[in-house]
């Protein structure tokens, strides 16, 4: 059972340059129970972007979801996003403590109808 409730979870991992826009996705990850958590990471990025090296200050989002839910999260991110080309990494959970991983099942369950 463990495994199977693994492989159901992902990392999914983006950045952002101002906190409001990162307070915004986050906000509407955690009010969709699309995410069972977000951490933000300041980082300083190096990259090349149009042909040039660049670099920038920027906050590392790591979003613990169900990976069936990636879709529903990256499009959220997007939607929200304001860079041309928003980072938007998925990595599976391959292990983890089975305590969390029931956590994360919990916060991230869809509620029914009436209930």
């Amino acid at each position: 059972m463990a495994a199977r409730r693994r492989a159901h979870f992902c990392i999914i991992l983006t950045t952002c340059s101002s906190g409001r826009v990162g307070s915004a996705i986050i906000g509407a990850l955690l009010a969709r129970r699309l995410a069972a958590c977000v951490q933000v990471v300041p980082v300083r990025s190096h990259y090349v972007w149009k042909g040039k090296a660049a670099r920038a200050r920027e906050s590392l989002m790591i979003i613990k979801a169900r990976t069936a839910d990636f879709g529903r999260v990256r499009a959220t991110i997007l939607g929200l996003h304001d860079y041309e080309v928003p980072e938007v990494v998925c990595v599976r959970i391959s292990g983890g403590s089975a305590g969390y991983l029931r956590w994360m099942s919990a916060v991230t369950g869809r509620r029914r109808a009436g209930a």
